[in-house]
């Protein structure tokens, strides 16, 4: 998911889970429809 982000707004955290940050966040949706469930936090 973090390939299909628009906004460069996904990141891996120290755990290895993919993180949002909200302030790049444009909240298209991209991730949500591509991502396994609850792989991002």
């Amino acid at each position: 998911c973090i390939q299909i982000c628009p906004a460069d707004a996904i990141e891996f955290n120290s755990e290895g889970k993919a993180v949002i940050d909200q302030t790049k966040c444009t909240s298209c949706g991209k991730c949500i429809t591509i991502c396994p469930k609850d792989a991002i936090h």
